[in-house]
């Protein structure tokens, strides 16, 4: 019994023992290239919807229903949805079979540190390879370690080619 308490409290001790930091987060606005593993060009479905009541709920549910996962998404008061799901050939066919009219477009998705600025380095990428980012959406929970961009731009492979992203 004695044995097994002390294990219980060196485990729960090196739990809640602070972690140190092995490099020094970089200065602010320092650039940093992203490596592959935290950027990827995927595509965004594009569908219009009514501005009602239950809309949004409705389509929802429907890729809920035939288990298509929501990885994130933007709705602007005219009804503009954008989404960004882990099977976009799947979702758009359901959508479709649906009377949606769905377009695609391939976007640039960049997960980056929550700490202050990190968003900026990344666009500022962007900016100095010429890119014109259109429209950017994303986010992340409260103390979360990382934080998903969704960024549209006019040719996604050659941004990100251009960017060294």
């Amino acid at each position: 019994m004695c044995a097994r308490s002390s294990r219980t409290q060196r485990a729960t001790a090196s739990s809640t023992a602070p972690t140190s930091r092995t490099s020094p987060d970089p200065p602010p606005h320092t650039l940093v290239r992203y490596p592959q593993e935290r950027m990827a060009i995927r595509t965004e479905l594009n569908l219009r919807l009514p501005n009602s009541p239950g809309a949004l709920a409705t389509v929802c549910r429907l890729l809920g229903d035939e288990r298509i996962r929501i990885t994130a998404l933007s709705l602007e008061s005219s009804g503009h949805l954008r989404l960004l799901v882990d099977n976009p050939v799947r979702a758009a066919g359901v959508l479709r079979d649906r009377r949606h009219a769905v377009s695609e477009r391939d976007v640039i998705v960049v997960a980056v540190s929550s700490l202050p600025g990190e968003a900026a380095s990344v666009l500022a990428l962007l900016s100095e390879a010429h890119v014109n980012v259109e429209y950017a959406y994303g986010g992340s929970p409260d103390g979360a370690a990382m934080t998903l961009l969704v960024l549209g731009v006019e040719d996604a492979i050659r941004a990100s080619t251009a960017a060294g992203l």
